[in-house]
C-alpha cells in the first residue's frame, strides 16, 4: 500500500514528465549499483575463469550450448511470449510514440536495447558466481539472498534501494500508461471530446487515483501473479506483435486499414486462447497466435489492401 501511494504522488502532479524524470534518476543509480555488485561479485568468485570452471555443467555457460542452457521450453518461452511480449508492451511503445521525431524514437530503442543487454549480463554474473559460492543452493529463487549475505553492509543497503527503486519505477510507469489510455482513448475520444487540457489533466489525475485503489486491492488478494504475467505476455505477443511491427513494415507498401489491424489483433488473442485452453501442444499457445494473427493479415490485405499512396514519415 505504501509502495503504491508514493508511485501515485509521483505520477499525479506532472504525469508523463515525472515518470520520466524518475525513471531516468532511479534508472542511473540501477546501472551504478550493478556495476558495483558485478564487481563485488567477480571479486568474491575469483574472477570469470574461476566461476565457470565451478559449474556443475560448464556446457552450459559456454556459446552454443548455453543458447539453451535454461532447457527447451523455457528458452522458447522467452523468443515467442517474453521477447515479443517486451517488444509490444505499451510502457515502451508510449515512449517511442512520445519522441520528437522517428530519429529520436531509434536512438530511445537502441540506448534501450543497450541497457537490457548491459542488466542481462549482470544477472548471469550475479547468477553463475552465487552458484559458485553455494553450489548446494536448494532454489534458484535464493540466489540473490545467498549473495547479498556475503556482500558488504553498505552494498546491502545500496541493493535494498535498488529494489524500491525498481518497483517505484515499473510501478509509476505502468499507471500512467493505463491512465493516458483512459483519458485519451475513452474519456477524450469518447466521452468527452471538447474538453481541454486541464480538464484532461484532471481525469487524468483521478484516473490515476482509481488506478492505484486497484492495485492495492489486486496486490492484497493476488499474491502469486508469475503466471498471470507469462499469461499477458503472451497474449500481447499474439494480438499485437504482428498488427505493430508487420503492419508498420507492410503499410510503406500496402494501405492498412484499422479492419486490417483489428481482425489481425483479434485472431491472435483468440488462437492464443483455443490453444491455451483447449490443445496441449510442445510449443506455447503465443507461437500458434502470432501465427494464426499473421494469416489473418495476409488475408485481410488480400481483401482490403491497395497500393500505399500515402506521403512517408518525416525523420525529424
Amino acid at each position: 500500500m505504501i509502495f503504491a501511494i508514493v508511485c501515485m504522488l509521483f505520477t499525479i502532479p506532472s504525469g508523463f514528465n515525472s515518470v520520466v524524470w524518475s525513471d531516468f534518476v532511479f534508472g542511473v543509480m540501477m546501472l551504478v549499483l550493478c556495476v558495483i555488485t558485478a564487481s563485488q561479485a567477480l571479486k568474491m568468485g575469483g574472477g570469470w575463469s574461476t566461476i565457470v570452471s565451478k559449474f556443475p555443467e560448464p556446457e552450459k555457460v559456454t556459446f552454443p550450448g548455453g543458447i539453451l542452457g535454461a532447457g527447451v521450453s523455457t528458452t522458447l518461452l522467452w523468443v515467442v511470449a517474453a521477447t515479443p511480449g517486451m517488444m509490444t508492451n505499451q510502457m515502451s511503445i508510449q515512449r517511442v510514440c512520445a519522441a520528437n521525431s522517428a530519429k529520436d524514437a531509434r536512438k530511445v530503442l537502441a540506448l534501450s536495447a543497450l541497457i537490457i543487454a548491459v542488466l542481462e549480463v549482470w544477472v548471469v554474473i550475479i547468477g553463475l558466481t552465487t552458484r559458485s559460492l553455494f553450489p548446494n543452493l536448494k532454489a534458484g529463487e535464493d540466489a540473490i539472498g545467498a549473495f547479498l549475505g556475503v556482500v558488504p553492509s553498505w552494498t546491502l543497503a545500496l541493493f535494498a534501494g535498488f529494489i524500491i527503486t525498481t518497483i517505484l519505477t515499473t510501478t509509476d510507469s505502468a499507471m500512467q500508461s493505463v491512465a493516458v489510455n483512459l483519458t485519451n482513448d475513452i474519456y477524450h475520444r469518447y466521452i468527452n471530446p471538447d474538453a481541454d487540457d486541464k480538464k484532461l489533466m484532471s481525469m487524468s489525475r483521478i484516473f490515476t487515483l482509481v488506478i492505484t485503489i486497484l492495485a492495492i486491492l489486486l496486490a492484497v488478494n493476488f499474491q502469486q501473479v508469475l503466471n498471470l504475467l507469462v499469461q499477458t505476455y503472451s497474449y500481447a505477443a499474439s494480438g499485437l506483435l504482428i498488427p505493430i511491427y508487420v503492419g508498420s513494415f507492410v503499410s510503406r507498401k500496402r494501405k492498412m486499414t484499422s479492419s486490417v489491424g483489428l481482425v489481425s489483433m483479434l485472431s491472435g488473442v483468440i488462437g492464443c486462447s483455443v490453444f491455451t485452453f483447449c490443445f496441449k501442444t510442445f510449443l506455447l499457445p503465443a507461437f500458434y497466435g502470432i501465427i494464426i494473427s499473421a494469416v489473418a493479415m495476409a488475408v485481410m490485405l488480400a481483401v482490403t489492401g491497395g497500393k500505399n499512396t500515402a506521403p512517408a514519415a518525416s525523420e525529424e
